[in-house]
């Protein structure tokens, strides 16, 4: 199965890794990334199982030392494609890439790549919001970008994009989440 593959590679790449500032493991966060893409995708009864494992495996390019050789030893070009395309390019500059992801999003027609971008972003909503409700403004010096404002800016800058996907409880979880930045 597609997406027992993606989480075992994920769980092996990730090993070691934990979140931002935190102890949780950071393979928390590809599994929680999954199961929302899993709920975001389903259509007549099935998963689309492609999407979850492109979710789970959202970030092993881009922070493990994983290439898309090595996924592409396992999965499909479609799961390749969706990776390919939620990977950042760590060589530019973190205003440069979140531009390059909010460009890719605003010229996307397939729904299954706002879904591993709705439930990457929206994991990552829900860590900061619970860190947030801890440590408060302390939270932003966590980040290699530190400055509310430009969080702020990228997750609304998202939100605008997602077409798709406005009438689901996701995205309106999302959406609620960016009130923390009020």
């Amino acid at each position: 199965m597609m997406i027992n593959e993606a989480l075992r590679i994920a769980r092996l790449a990730h090993r070691g890794q934990f979140r931002k500032g935190g102890k949780i493991p950071y393979i928390l966060h590809p599994m929680e990334a999954g199961v929302i893409a899993a709920s975001l995708s389903i259509k007549n009864n099935k998963v689309n199982e492609e999407v979850v494992a492109a979710a789970i495996l959202h970030d092993v390019i881009e922070d493990t030392d994983l290439t898309y050789e090595n996924l592409s030893n396992n999965f499909n070009e479609r799961v390749l494609k969706l990776v390919r395309l939620q990977s950042e390019n760590k060589s530019k500059t973190w205003q440069e890439r979140k531009e390059s992801t909010i460009e890719l999003l605003e010229n996307n027609e397939d729904v299954n790549f706002e879904i591993v971008i709705l439930a990457d972003k929206l994991s990552n909503l829900r860590a900061i919001y619970r860190d947030y409700e801890i440590l408060g403004d302390d939270l932003w010096e966590r980040f290699n970008v530190k400055e509310k404002t430009r969080h702020k800016w990228y997750y609304s800058s998202i939100a605008k994009e997602i077409k798709q996907l406005k009438d689901t409880r996701e995205y309106k979880e999302y959406k609620e989440l960016l009130k923390l930045f009020n």
